[in-house]
């Protein structure tokens, strides 16, 4: 959320928050990275390529506009099941790398496409990436009011610099 407070000011180009993770998951996240996991997009690549993403775009256009922060932080929300229904995902879609096409008539859901880029990662960490991705898609939407969004998962894998500027980094 504090991320996604502070994306809307016009000097912002990004936003990051460090926050603290179980150390169970810690430990699942660096054990994931030490096995220098490959991709299954990433077979094609040049072993110098630096990264690999999997990409969803998340579209809320067919849901109702979220009740939006005013400036004093308070939230204008008639009541607790309002705002439960406009904190999820239901209604949005998703689309990207093997989901359906943006008009099928059988859309993937938000959700389904968050899981699709979380699901070359083991399931515990792949639950708690989709958690974080929901948290923060419905954090930038009530704060932004923005219809689209970028879900990505990035597996850095070299270093172009050693292969385009032949310097190490």
């Amino acid at each position: 959320r504090v991320a996604a407070e502070a994306l809307p000011d016009s000097g912002c180009v990004a936003a990051a928050v460090k926050r603290p993770l179980p150390k169970a998951l810690a430990r699942g996240f660096d054990a994931y990275v030490a096995s220098r996991p490959r991709w299954p997009e990433a077979e094609g690549l040049h072993p110098m390529e630096a990264t690999i993403d999997r990409v969803a775009v998340i579209d809320f256009s067919a849901c109702k506009s979220p009740q939006k922060q005013t400036e004093e932080g308070e939230m204008k929300v008639k009541d607790a099941e309002q705002e439960e229904k406009e904190e999820s995902l239901d209604g949005a879609i998703g689309y990207g790398s093997n989901l359906p096409p943006r008009f099928s008539p059988q859309p993937a859901s938000a959700s389904a496409a968050i899981r699709q880029v979380a699901s070359v990662l083991p399931p515990p960490l792949a639950a708690a990436v989709a958690g974080d991705a929901r948290e923060l898609l419905l954090a930038l939407r009530r704060r932004t009011g923005r219809r689209q969004f970028i879900a990505r998962l990035e597996l850095v894998l070299g270093d172009t610099c050693t292969r385009w500027h032949c310097d190490n980094n």
